[in-house]
């Protein structure tokens, strides 16, 4: 195959994508005790165009821009002899967007496809923090959102959809202590993920009739924690059941509202400091995802797999402080098989290969300056983290990067 003789070929040279943009934030906070008032401010322009050779050629250009508000106040109070907190807030949000795409960049001035959309969002929550007893902490909170949307195709086929909802999130979750550093918790709570204009996006129009539906989930988790003598150690069971999974489909080359879907999970993580400047970490996550009901190409996919979802991922870390102002960091990373993208029906015999990566960081801080050097898959590893099914004996796949070095400098204001 092409990806396993040359992983750098490709047949379209000429493809290439570009973003840039800029963000201003104002904030400010009041305080009055231990009470607090605070608001944020902010405007972010975004800009994209890319250019694709396939299909005779593909070029898009995006802007998006948007303003937030979000105030928030917090208020601290005493009772039973231990301190607690309400946070109520509110979350302000508008988005304008648009869009042309046309067969290259010369033709942008005539494009087949323009498009413009607005989206807000309002939204009012609170969280309150209690000490129900001398070990054990209530956490709930809730949040009510109220969420309009509006994208329209300006040329061909013109069309105009939009869409009003008002949705609802909670999450109330406990903590105890049962000494000796032992803790144990438990969480639910009610999710949703609301559709941006990316995830509208339909690059080949006709579209489809109706935006797509916010993608909102139900969760448990259950979990015991211990902290002791420099040894912190974690494991929780979770499950989640969701409806309108937004996805990416390679076959329609737009998002989708998945079918009913459930993902269930196990995690274990350690830290210990071996000594006073080592670290170590390792963690463990078992995972599965299924579909709970639904038909894919006229089959039935109740029970099957999730594609792109790893069956475990293992990670183990290091961390060393050779100087006052000095760290190397070591890291190692092992992915799991997974269920090719396209796969719903779980027909393809094979599955994406799992992966190890390693990596390397050397971080040093003179005054307010930090100097970092990294490189990641350190040992030129060769493999892809994306695949598709092609309907045959076949697949796709997206190379990932190889061994790769980064430096960053940076200024620290505090």
């Amino acid at each position: 195959t092409q990806i396993a003789a040359d992983p750098r070929q490709t047949l379209t040279p000429d493809d290439y994508s570009r973003r840039h943009g800029g963000q201003v934030v104002l904030g400010g906070a009041w305080r009055s005790g231990r009470h607090e008032l605070s608001a944020d401010l902010a405007y972010r322009d975004r800009r994209a165009n890319a250019f694709f050779a396939l299909f005779g050629g593909f070029y898009t250009d995006t802007r998006a821009e948007s303003w937030s508000f979000a105030p928030r106040a917090k208020f601290a109070f005493d009772a039973l002899g231990r301190g607690h907190e309400i946070v109520f807030g509110a979350d302000f949000e508008r988005w304008d967007y648009a869009t042309r795409s046309a067969a290259s960049p010369a033709a942008i001035g005539t494009p087949f496809s323009q498009r413009a959309g607005e989206l807000s969002n309002a939204a009012l929550y609170a969280q309150g923090s209690f000490w129900v007893a001398p070990a054990t902490r209530i956490v709930g909170g809730a949040r009510v959102q109220r969420h309009r949307d509006r994208l329209a195709e300006q040329v061909f086929p013109a069309d105009d959809r939009s869409a009003r909802r008002t949705l609802q999130a909670y999450e109330l979750a406990a903590r105890h202590g049962f000494g000796n550093g032992w803790w144990g918790y438990a969480r639910a709570g009610r999710s949703f993920r609301v559709a941006n204009f990316d995830d509208n996006a339909c690059f080949f129009p006709p579209c489809a009739e109706r935006l797509l539906e916010p993608q909102t989930a139900r969760a448990l988790e259950l979990g015991a924690q211990y902290e002791r003598a420099g040894l912190r150690a974690r494991a929780a069971a979770y499950a989640m059941r969701l409806r309108n999974e937004i996805y990416f489909s390679p076959l329609v080359f737009a998002n989708i509202n998945l079918s009913p879907t459930e993902r269930r999970g196990l995690e274990l993580e350690v830290a210990w400091r071996a000594a006073p400047a080592l670290e170590l970490n390792a963690a463990l996550a078992l995972l599965e995802a299924r579909f709970r009901s639904g038909s894919y190409a006229g089959i039935d996919v109740s029970g099957r797999d999730v594609p792109l979802v790893p069956s475990a991922i293992a990670a183990a870390a290091a961390s060393w402080q050779f100087a006052p102002h000095s760290r190397a960091n070591a890291s190692l990373r092992w992915v799991g098989r997974q269920r090719y993208d396209n796969d719903q029906a779980n027909t393809f015999a094979r599955l994406q290969p799992g992966y190890v990566l390693a990596g390397i960081k050397l971080e040093h801080r003179v005054g307010r300056v930090e100097l970092a050097l990294e490189v990641s898959n350190l040992f030129e590893r060769k493999y892809y983290s994306y695949g598709v099914w092609n309907f045959a004996d076949s697949f796709s796949a997206f190379p990932a990067p190889g061994r790769a070095l980064y430096g960053t400098l940076a200024w620290r204001l505090d």
